[in-house]
C-alpha cells in the first residue's frame, strides 16, 4: 500500500507530458513565440519596457521576429529592417561657457540596419565578423592606445590602406550630399541570413521629410579610397548597394528626432557658443527640421514613447 501511494505523484507528473500536444503548448508559450505587443506595450496595468526605436521592415522580417504589422512598408528597399532613435549613450562634455561644471549630456542619432547577409557589402576587413566600437559602453574609452591596439585595426597611417570598417552610413538624396556617420557595432552573423550594422552621427539624421527619395549608398571600396585621396570625384564612384527609405518611416523618425532633440536645444539656449571671430563666417544654424504639417506622421495603433515621466 505504501509503495502505491509513493508512485502516485510521479504518475500524475508524467501524464501531462505524455498527453498529445503538451510539448507543442509549452513551445508556443515560450519567449520565442511572444508578440511585440505582449512584451513592449502597456497591458493589464503593469510596468513594461518601452521601445525607443522607430521601425520599418519587410513583411518577412515582421513574421520572423514577431513584429507589428503597422510598420511593414513595401517601399523599403535594400534592407530587411531599419530602426532609428536618439541615443543618450556616449560622452558627456563639460566646460561650456568657461565653467567646468557646465556639462552637456550625450545625445546623438542612432540607426540600425538589418540586411540580407548574402548581400556583398564593401567591408574593408572581411575577416572580422563582429565588433563593438560604440563610445560610452565601457571604461576602455578612456585608455590610451598602444602600437598593437585592437582599435587601430580599422585605421592605418598608409593613405592607400582601407580606413574604417566600411564606407556608407549617410542618408542622401539626388544631387545633395550628406553628413557622415560612424559604425558603432556590427554583426554579420546576427541571425541566420541576417546581418546587423549600427550607425551613429549626423549622417543618419532623418531631418529631410520632403518629396525626394532618400537612400544610403555603399560604394566600391577601391573607388571610395580614391575619393578620400582626391583621386576620383564622387559622381564617378560605383554604387555596389543602396538602401531606399520609406517616406512614412522618415516622417516618424523625424518626429522622434525633433522631440528628443529638445534636450540639446534647451542646453544650447542656456550655454550658447561663443560669437565668431572678426571676419569669420557665422556658425551654422543649429537645430533640425521640424516635421512639416502637410506630411505629419500618421497615427498608429501602438502607443508612442512620448511623453515619459521620470521618477
Amino acid at each position: 500500500m505504501s509503495r502505491s501511494r509513493k508512485s502516485i505523484p510521479l504518475t500524475l507528473f508524467l501524464i501531462p507530458l505524455l498527453m498529445p500536444g503538451a510539448h507543442i503548448h509549452a513551445q508556443e508559450t515560450g519567449i520565442e513565440n511572444m508578440r511585440y505587443e505582449d512584451r513592449f506595450t502597456f497591458k493589464h496595468g503593469k510596468p513594461y519596457v518601452i521601445d525607443p526605436f522607430v521601425w520599418t521592415y519587410t513583411k518577412e522580417f515582421a513574421k520572423r521576429f514577431h513584429m507589428p504589422e503597422a510598420w511593414i512598408d513595401p517601399e523599403l528597399e535594400g534592407a530587411l529592417a531599419v530602426a532609428f532613435r536618439m541615443t543618450t549613450i556616449g560622452d558627456m562634455t563639460c566646460g561650456w561657457a568657461g565653467k567646468a561644471a557646465n556639462c552637456r549630456p550625450p545625445l546623438d542619432r542612432q540607426m540600425d540596419i538589418y540586411y540580407d547577409s548574402s548581400i556583398q557589402l564593401p567591408w574593408n576587413y572581411p575577416q572580422y565578423v563582429q565588433d563593438t566600437l560604440m563610445e560610452g559602453l565601457s571604461s576602455s574609452r578612456y585608455l590610451g592606445l598602444t602600437p598593437d591596439s585592437k582599435s587601430l585595426k580599422y585605421a592605418s597611417s598608409n593613405p592607400q590602406a582601407p580606413q574604417g570598417v566600411m564606407n556608407g552610413g549617410s542618408l542622401v538624396r539626388e544631387n545633395v550630399g550628406g553628413w557622415t556617420s560612424s559604425i558603432i557595432y556590427y554583426d554579420r552573423e546576427y541571425e541566420p541570413r541576417v546581418g546587423l550594422i549600427g550607425y551613429r552621427g549626423k549622417g543618419v539624421c532623418p531631418s529631410y521629410v520632403g518629396p525626394d527619395k532618400i537612400y544610403m549608398p555603399f560604394f566600391a571600396s577601391e573607388d571610395f579610397r580614391k575619393f578620400q585621396n582626391r583621386q576620383m570625384p564622387v559622381q564617378d564612384m560605383r554604387i555596389v548597394h543602396r538602401i531606399i527609405f520609406p517616406k512614412f518611416f522618415l516622417r516618424r523618425a523625424n518626429a522622434n528626432h525633433f522631440e528628443r532633440n529638445k534636450i540639446y536645444e534647451q542646453f544650447m539656449d542656456k550655454f550658447p557658443p561663443p560669437p565668431p571671430a572678426p571676419n569669420q563666417p557665422p556658425p551654422m544654424q543649429r537645430g533640425f527640421t521640424q516635421p512639416q504639417p502637410t506630411i505629419a506622421p500618421t497615427k498608429i495603433d501602438l502607443p508612442a514613447p512620448f511623453p515619459i515621466t521620470v521618477f
